[in-house]
């Protein structure tokens, strides 16, 4: 999964073969709420940036199908996974739920490389993904 870029740097295309989110994640959509899985991503966020999954969050693409795309990746690896989830738990709106989970998840790792926040750039990926989840548990 990936982003490619025109000679001035703006998003052209999206792309997605839906790879292994890690060795020990083999799964297509990944529920979030897994302690191992937020790590990931925290880890990878700080390595790397954000997951192209992700990205697309924050960027729009220059030709609409490849943002067609994109939209749709970010909803069936991330959106879909707590939506099962919460529909399953009887939970009121759990798409909505779905959404804001993931939205708040975006929000800390993107947070978290800008620079603007001194705490939140400062602890470790494992302090952070367990502080993340106790927070979004007490406000479910």
């Amino acid at each position: 999964m990936g982003l490619t870029r025109d000679s001035d740097g703006s998003v052209r295309h999206f792309y997605s073969a839906h790879p292994r989110m890690s060795d020990d994640i083999d799964e297509r959509g990944i529920d979030l709420l897994a302690p191992e899985r937020l790590l990931y991503i925290l880890k990878r966020a700080d390595h790397r940036g954000l997951v192209p999954v992700l990205q697309v969050a924050v960027q729009h693409l220059a030709e609409p199908a490849a943002e067609r795309a994109a939209r749709t990746a970010l909803h069936e690896r991330l959106v879909e996974p707590l939506h099962r989830r919460f529909a399953a738990e009887g939970l009121e709106r759990p798409r909505l739920r779905a959404e804001m989970i993931v939205a708040a998840i975006f929000g800390v790792a993107l947070g978290r490389g800008s620079g603007a926040f001194d705490e939140l750039g400062e602890v470790a990926p494992d302090d952070l993904g367990a502080l993340l989840l106790d927070t979004l548990a007490a406000g479910a």
